[in-house]
């Protein structure tokens, strides 16, 4: 599922954010959560026990780091165990397929069992940060939140949907307060809403329309040098438009949910 499909804008969207502002402040998080895990496993549902695995592993090496006192040596060994098997799974499906030709990787796409980094891999960066900069650096233990463990809080973080395809980066110590108590008003709502049709314009009118073009060139058996420039132009910009769209997208949607990126 992506923020340009069907799909979520007229499904997973819709319902979600009815839900998300029928429900009590308290209960928000949870359901973030909740939807987080139904977009991921829309995705690779045969995945979902390993993301959600590794998330509390994480949270379990953070509770040590923190118990073991900020920048004392057995901190330390605890945040290398919890960096290095991420750094591990991260390094598993980043090059499970190294090597494999374009034409397998396409029919990768729908074969059962395929290993693919993406979104998983992606995750695993956030949670290196957190452990690698948050927890060591800035002292950010987890504690609970009134209502239920800070774990919600955390595992939310982690999978919260809108960065979880292509970002942006977000860091722990910087959402932490808004998801303890984060402001929802009519002009944030608009804002975000705005922000999100800019990148779905960059995205599926600029990007799209650009890999269309990309492709030509490259598929072009003998390309003169001006076709072999329009292509990596092409390429070039839609690059910079995918990216920059669905980060406006993301930025957009967290703003329709309160959050500030």
């Amino acid at each position: 599922m992506v923020f340009s499909s069907n799909v979520f804008l007229f499904l997973f969207l819709p319902i979600f954010l009815g839900l998300y502002y029928l429900s009590g402040q308290r209960y928000r998080n949870l359901l973030l959560l909740i939807a987080s895990y139904i977009f991921y496993a829309w995705w690779r549902v045969d995945f979902l026990a390993l993301f959600a695995g590794v998330t509390l592993w994480n949270y379990w090496i953070g509770l040590k780091v923190g118990a073991a006192g900020v920048r004392t040596k057995p901190a330390q060994r605890w945040l290398l165990l919890g960096v290095g098997v991420d750094l591990a799974i991260l390094g598993y499906f980043k090059y499970a397929n190294f090597g494999v030709d374009s034409p397998e990787r396409d029919h990768d796409l729908v074969r059962p069992g395929a290993v693919h980094p993406h979104p998983r891999a992606a995750a695993d960066r956030y949670l290196v940060l957190y452990l690698r900069v948050d927890q060591l650096h800035h002292r950010r233990i987890p504690r609970r939140h009134p209502g239920y463990p800070h774990l919600i809080d955390f595992a939310a973080f982690v999978a919260i949907f809108p960065h979880l395809i292509a970002g942006p980066v977000l860091r722990f110590k910087d959402l932490v307060d808004q998801f303890n108590n984060r402001t929802h008003t009519l002009d944030k709502f608009s804002e975000g809403c705005t922000r999100f049709m800019q990148g779905f314009i960059k995205k599926v009118f600029i990007a799209d329309t650009l890999a269309v073009v990309a492709d030509h060139c490259f598929a072009l058996q003998n390309p003169t040098t001006g076709d072999a420039w329009l292509g990596a132009l092409a390429y070039t910009a839609q690059l910079y438009f995918d990216f920059s769209g669905y980060s406006d997208m993301a930025i957009g949607l967290g703003l329709m949910m309160g959050f500030r990126f």
